[in-house]
């Protein structure tokens, strides 16, 4: 039903599906005109052809630390599901790569399908997302194009983060001067630094890998402490049941050093046999190395380790290695009867023990120096004092009245011998008194003594 002597021409609007719709002049067949004065016009006739669409392709780009390109990085790559489909569809059969550029590249995706990937696994010192911090937005495949436009994905990783602090195991005070070394499980050193008033930070290390943390030199005064390990989960948070560092509630880790202390008693020897006294008002003083060597600080206050000794043991905190225990002066106490004892060595070990000179450790950490009481001397000269001290009873001097004897006449030739009572007048009586009340006063004096020496014994 065309108008004879017209010109025709076709348009194409929509290609059929998998086909790209040409534009423009593409579009358009070229004019034709009908026949004109025919009873029957020849029909025109139009041909065009249609371009297979292209299929599409996706690159995504893996970052890391400062930006950088991060290989090794495993992504999966998923299209969406649409109509009556029921589930997102995984594209690949094996596990996507990033390589050393950071990309991954896919192509013969289906224009009009949306996709978007997923990470499955963070390349090593990194943090493997979860959920949906995981995937990428979905973008689609341009439809109806000879050559889509690639689909451009990009992701970050964060790189693992730890904090470890050097601490005072009882009251988490930072402390300066410890070598601390973190270990693979190879025993490789991966970081090692000495510690500071601040936290250590460190980046980088592997996920589900079991680190060992080490002190190689403990801060002066303190005790290196033992080896504890920790392990990383995926999403770079400790591992709480793989680990044996002790984590503060901040989550940093913490490496705990016990402050060094040696016990110091000086008790009392009595004639050889030691006791469990304590001599008090004894100078006592501990020295670096040797006898005369330098005054060994108290690292706890901070000054020179010297004292006099009182009713308790003395507690210093001392720096590892040798030193010696001297006595500079004797109690000034009876000072004739005490012998200065011999200076005695010992050694504090960086693990915290106290050893004897022969290395043999010492119960409590503690030094026993014993002060010798000349106890026999002292004995004799209390006894002579008392002796010397006490006054002697009078004695009497009253002449006792002797009896005599009388002849008596009788009237029988019997002689008989009567003798006359021996009989004290009452001044005779009273001067015994005296006598008497001497010798209960020696007594009671010696009871006395008895009763002092034994006190002073004890």
């Amino acid at each position: 039903n065309l108008t004879p002597g017209r010109s025709y021409y076709f348009v194409e609007t929509e290609a059929p599906e998998g086909y790209v719709t040409p534009t423009g002049d593409a579009a358009k067949t070229a004019p034709q005109a009908v026949e004109k004065g025919k009873v029957t016009p020849a029909a025109l006739s139009f041909e065009m052809s249609n371009t297979e669409e292209g299929k599409g392709s996706a690159m995504l780009t893996k970052k890391g630390a400062n930006n950088a390109a991060l290989a090794g990085a495993k992504f999966d790559l998923y299209m969406v599901k649409t109509g009556d489909e029921t589930a997102d569809t995984k594209v690949n059969t094996d596990s996507l790569v990033t390589g050393t550029d950071g990309k991954i590249t896919v192509d013969n995706l289906t224009p009009g399908r949306s996709y978007y990937f997923v990470e499955t696994e963070a390349p090593e010192g990194y943090v493997t997302p979860s959920g949906d911090a995981a995937k990428t937005a979905p973008q689609a495949v341009e439809k109806g194009k000879v050559t889509p436009a690639a689909l451009s994905f990009e992701m970050s990783n964060t790189i693992t983060s730890i904090k470890v602090s050097k601490v005072d195991v009882t009251d988490d005070k930072e402390l300066e001067g410890a070598h601390i070394q973190i270990l693979d499980k190879t025993g490789k050193v991966v970081e090692e630094w000495d510690s500071t008033k601040e936290t250590h930070e460190v980046e980088g290390l592997k996920t589900g890998v079991t680190y060992t943390l080490s002190e190689t030199v403990a801060p002066e005064g303190y005790a290196l402490t033992t080896n504890t390990t920790f392990k990383l989960n995926a999403d770079g948070t400790l591992d709480t049941a793989a680990t044996t560092t002790t984590v503060n509630k901040e989550g940093v880790l913490l490496v705990e050093d016990a402050r060094i202390y040696a016990s110091v008693k000086k008790l009392r020897s009595n004639n050889g046999t030691k006791t469990d006294k304590f001599v008090e008002g004894a100078t006592l003083s501990i020295h670096v190395g040797s006898a005369d060597g330098a005054l060994a600080k108290d690292l706890l206050t901070g000054e020179d380790a010297s004292w006099t000794t009182a009713d308790a043991a003395k507690t210093v905190s001392l720096a590892a290695g040798k030193h010696v225990l001297v006595e500079d002066a004797a109690p000034s106490k009876l000072a004739k009867y005490w012998s200065i004892a011999e200076p005695i060595s010992f050694e504090v070990t960086t693990s915290g023990k106290v050893t004897d000179a022969n290395g043999s450790a010492l119960a409590d950490n503690t030094v026993t120096m014993y002060d010798e009481f000349n106890l026999s001397l002292y004995d004799e000269d209390e006894e002579n004092t008392k002796l010397s001290d006490t006054p002697k009873p009078k004695r009497n001097t009253t002449p006792t009245p002797t009896a005599t004897v009388t002849p008596t006449a009788t009237p029988t030739p019997t002689r008989t011998v009567t003798r006359t009572p021996d009989v004290r007048t009452g001044d005779e009586q009273n001067a015994a008194i005296p006598f008497a009340l001497g010798v209960l006063a020696l007594a009671a004096i010696g009871w006395i003594l008895i009763q002092e020496k034994k006190r002073r014994r004890s």
